[in-house]
């Protein structure tokens, strides 16, 4: 979702959108996980005084996507992954 909401909210790339930091918000225990070194530092401070509990951790997820558009086809891999972008 991360990923669609980057591409049509952002203008993203596809390659930017991935390459785009991620976080997985948890209902039980109550926690954000955030990507470490992703985020903007004052974006996870204000986070913090809102009450939010922010645990740092490695990556979240590993995307293989493909996006059409009006000029064509977007392939891309995820950078944090072992995949790479092949189409027929």
């Amino acid at each position: 979702m991360q990923i669609i909401l980057s591409k049509i909210d952002y203008n993203l790339t596809l390659d930017a959108a991935l390459k785009a930091g991620r976080f997985h918000q948890q209902w039980l225990p109550d926690t954000i996980y955030v990507e470490e070194d992703r985020f903007n530092a004052g974006d996870l401070e204000k986070l913090k005084e809102d009450g939010f509990k922010l645990v740092k951790r490695g990556r979240i997820g590993d995307i293989q996507a493909i996006w059409r558009s009006e000029s064509g086809w977007e392939v891309c891999s995820d950078p944090r992954g072992n995949g790479r972008p092949f189409g027929y």
